[in-house]
């Protein structure tokens, strides 16, 4: 039997374009849903003074002094974690991140890193990159979340113009950073054309989350919600679990950056080496061959394959808010949620209520067609003997 799952902590991240009613609404949510901590970006507005940003509830840490604030933290006074901020790792991104050290009552540290990744003047300039990452990232329990304003394959399949993403996907690869967002967007500005998941939260591999999607507040980002689950509740089915793999940085097509295409051919070239290498010692099969030179033959190509793969392709670990009924119906209901949820000062509840009921109707319909699938081609599927 299953242990079931504690949250140990539990926490918010919204970027608020720029405060206003919307950190309030957020600090809000925050009381209702018991969040230990919330961590913010774009706290306040350029003519609102740091006193704006206050709660009866929260204490916050507003990082450097006299220098605008680009990212913020409010820690729940009624929460038994330790928060405590890590001022060094920080030093020289003119606030464009914040790491502190959370600690829940009954559980170990964790380093977290509270993200504005945007250009300071040009591309070239982007403060929040400059932070101690190779010292915040080594740790065995680490999580990154923010608003990293960079669009990637890696993270969004969607992305048809990959931008500011090679910092990021450098360093999810390099320390093996599981990429906790599910396929929905987590921005929808207004006239906006593309699918775009710029709000990110990463962790490293020991570190379990409940991920999911809070309620509107006004901003064009969407609310993201995450507790931060007892190691003692992990079970075989965790987020460590490999179960698939990303093979295309193998592929050298549609690479528009030349040093790219060379890489990815060159990383081609040793995955098929490797594999030939695994498949020599495979049984050579004839007509006349036995049941156990073929099981033989099956198992070796099968090692080979996954040394292969596990040698020099990036696992990927699906979370348990993994959707594999979402479906692009789904992405534009959610968009009509959207775009409901902003327009209802103006044009009514009504059609906000009516967008709810449709995104509802949407996935129960969209389960139901994954499940029935799921039956038909698992029909004269034998396990075992």
């Amino acid at each position: 039997m299953a242990v079931p799952q504690v949250a140990k902590l539990v926490a918010l991240q919204h970027n608020c374009t720029r405060g206003g009613q919307v950190l309030e609404a957020v600090l809000e949510t925050a009381v209702r849903r018991g969040a230990d901590v919330v961590f913010i970006q774009e706290p306040k507005g350029a003519k609102e003074k740091d006193s704006t940003c206050s709660h009866p509830s929260f204490s916050f840490i507003r990082g450097e002094e006299a220098v605008p604030a680009k990212c913020g933290i409010a820690v729940n006074r009624a929460s038994k974690c330790q928060v405590t901020e890590l001022k060094n790792l920080a030093a020289g991104t003119a606030n464009h991140i914040q790491v502190v050290e959370v600690t829940p009552p009954s559980g170990e540290a964790i380093i977290i890193a509270n993200v504005y990744d945007r250009h300071a003047g040009s591309e070239n300039n982007r403060p929040a990159q400059q932070a101690a990452w190779g010292e915040i990232a080594r740790h065995q329990r680490v999580i990154v979340a923010g608003d990293m304003n960079a669009h990637s394959k890696m993270w969004n399949p969607s992305t048809t113009r990959p931008r500011n993403n090679a910092f990021w996907e450098r360093l999810i690869q390099e320390y093996d950073l599981v990429v906790w967002n599910s396929e929905e967007e987590t921005r929808m500005g207004a006239g906006a054309k593309i699918h775009s998941i710029i709000d990110l939260t990463l962790s490293s591999p020991k570190v379990a989350l409940n991920w999911s999607m809070g309620p509107a507040t006004g901003s064009d980002h969407e609310l993201l919600q995450w507790e931060v689950l007892g190691a003692a509740s992990l079970g075989d089915a965790t987020s460590t679990a490999t179960t698939g793999w990303d093979i295309r940085g193998w592929d050298p097509k549609g690479k528009e950056d030349k040093e790219e295409a060379n890489a990815a051919a060159a990383k081609l070239a040793q995955a098929q080496e490797c594999y030939r290498r695994g498949e020599g010692a495979s049984v050579v099969l004839a007509d006349d061959s036995t049941v156990e030179e073929v099981d033989m033959a099956a198992a070796t190509l099968r090692e080979a394959m996954v040394g292969t793969l596990e040698q020099h392709a990036r696992a990927k670990r699906w979370c348990s808010r993994s959707k594999r009924w979402w479906t692009p119906e789904l992405k534009d209901l959610r968009k009509a949620l959207g775009r409901a949820r902003r327009g209802r000062r103006t044009k009514g509840m009504s059609r906000l209520q009516e967008a709810r009921r449709e995104l509802r109707r949407g996935i129960r319909k969209a389960k139901r067609d994954c499940w029935n699938r799921f039956l038909q081609e698992s029909s004269g599927v034998r396990l075992g003997c």
